[in-house]
């Protein structure tokens, strides 16, 4: 008789002493139990530890590992090469998941290599439903921006269930030291090798905005080192899924687009406001970065809204582009004063 789960779940842990208790607990709440939960400690230097072995006392399908430091990628690897169930789910342990999580996965994953949900965003003052697709991947691709889809719903780790011994036959693990790309880049790895994948419009995980940082949201300069790769890899998924050299170059634009504006909102949130030298030194690297700006000036469509900004990108003006970001700043600054307030 096979002893083994059918779900193992993959816990990174790393400074969340704040969550990691309902992360937990909402997993002893599943109805679905055939499960063991890996929590992977990442050298957490808070009460994480201590905190997820008061809950998980007394229930040996829950296992705590510790390791050294490596980060989000080498904490899921860690714990992949420990699984030992027939899915595998990769769980922030800052995040929750409702009480029909699982049985709702497993009753529809069949004979499929992977499973998307959708999924609810939490910022604890809101929420904020995205409830997918239902289907096979290659019909709802079809119909739908490639940019929108990956950007929503293939770019995470959580949103999904993995069949294990297709990541084992193909040894699919997450690449160590990026930042902000590690999903995105095991995608392209993934479907590289042709998976069997179905969605479905179930939404039954709760992926928690906070205010502040975990394994996986710390502010990093490497997010502009990556900029170039990030394209790269979004090109690749791109031609995986579809075939129409225009709707790559069309969807590469808008990518490309969102990851500049992005940047510009990073840089202009953590920087600031009087370190002008610091600030045009940053968006300038943004904007001189040829790789990804060129898809914004070959193929990005201009909406009414971003006219200004895609102007601003092909002449490179830096003062432009700090303008807009300032000014996004200070609408997130007035609605967090409207917030409280609330």
């Amino acid at each position: 008789m096979n002893s083994n789960p059918r779900i193992s779940i993959v816990m990174p842990m790393y400074g969340v002493e704040r969550y990691i208790e309902k992360a937990i607990q909402s997993v002893l709440n599943q109805d679905f139990q055939d499960w063991e939960l890996l929590i992977v400690n990442d050298g957490s230097k808070d009460k994480s530890r201590e905190i997820a072995y008061r809950v998980a006392y007394g229930d040996n399908r829950i296992k705590i590992l510790d390791k050294e430091n490596g980060g989000l990628s080498d904490a899921r690897n860690y714990g992949l090469d420990r699984a030992t169930g027939e899915f595998v789910h990769f769980y922030d342990s800052d995040d929750w998941i409702e009480p029909d999580f699982y049985s709702k996965l497993v009753g529809e994953i069949e004979y499929f290599d992977l499973i998307i949900c959708g999924y609810k965003v939490d910022n604890e003052k809101s929420v904020r439903e995205l409830n997918g697709y239902n289907g096979e991947l290659s019909e709802i691709v079809k119909n739908n921006s490639l940019h929108q889809f990956v950007g929503t719903y293939l770019n995470f780790a959580w949103n999904k269930l993995f069949r294990k011994s297709f990541l084992v036959k193909n040894s699919l693990y997450y690449e160590k030291g990026l930042y902000r790309i590690e999903d995105t880049e095991f995608m392209m790895r993934f479907l590289s090798y042709t998976p069997k994948i179905k969605m479905t419009k179930y939404a039954g995980y709760h992926y928690m905005v906070r205010s502040t940082a975990t394994l996986s949201k710390v502010f990093d300069e490497k997010i502009f080192e990556h900029s170039s790769r990030s394209i790269s890899i979004r090109s690749h998924i791109y031609k995986h899924l579809c075939n129409n050299e225009e709707v790559i170059n069309t969807e590469l634009g808008l990518t490309a687009l969102s990851l500049v504006k992005s940047s510009i909102y990073i840089i202009t949130s953590n920087v600031p406001s009087h370190n002008i030298i610091r600030l045009k030194y940053l968006i300038n690297k943004v904007i001189n970065n040829n790789e990804i700006c060129k898809h914004i000036i070959n193929g990005a469509p201009s909406p009414k809204s971003d006219k200004f900004i895609i102007k601003a990108i092909q002449n490179k003006r830096w003062e432009l582009l700090l303008m807009v970001g300032l000014i996004n700043k200070i609408r997130i600054q007035i609605n967090t004063i409207k917030d409280k307030k609330i």
